[in-house]
């Protein structure tokens, strides 16, 4: 297993396009093509990392900024989610919380969907708190929940 910062656009495409069941229904209820997403979080100014798994990438994980002091969290995993998930959680500690407060930011939000309540506890595992409901937010009405970290 290894973590690699900056991640490449083949790399993160892998990814999305490789996802799991719950990475899938997320990227389809914001109605998000896995090229068009790769390339943009490719470029995209935050901190992002994937973290592989043998000698395949497994998961992304990132903050994109939104404007000044506000980030944007997103994360996608394939079927070895599994295998890596202490490793993604170890960079969302260690990396992402500290990078993000260091710049002086003052918040970072995920939107999480209701039918992926495995992502709504894993946000809440890292310290993140749930601030509102969204209801029928998705792309087909699907309902959402908003979980915030403020720095």
């Amino acid at each position: 297993m290894s973590v690699l910062d900056a991640p490449l656009e083949p790399e993160i495409r892998y990814i999305l396009e490789n996802a799991r069941p719950e990475s899938r229904l997320e990227m389809d209820a914001l109605n998000l093509d896995p090229s068009r997403l790769a390339a943009h979080l490719a470029t995209a100014k935050g901190f992002k990392y994937v973290v592989y798994y043998d000698k395949r990438p497994a998961a992304f994980i990132g903050v994109v900024r939104q404007h000044p002091g506000v980030y944007a969290g997103l994360g996608f995993g394939t079927p070895d989610w599994i295998n890596v998930w202490k490793a993604v959680t170890l960079v969302a500690r260690r990396r992402i919380l500290k990078s993000v407060s260091e710049t002086g930011a003052h918040r970072i939000h995920c939107i999480s969907f209701s039918e992926s309540p495995d992502v709504a506890r894993w946000l809440k595992f890292l310290g993140a708190a749930h601030m509102v409901d969204l209801p029928a937010y998705g792309a087909r009405g699907e309902d959402a929940k908003m979980f915030t970290w403020l720095l």
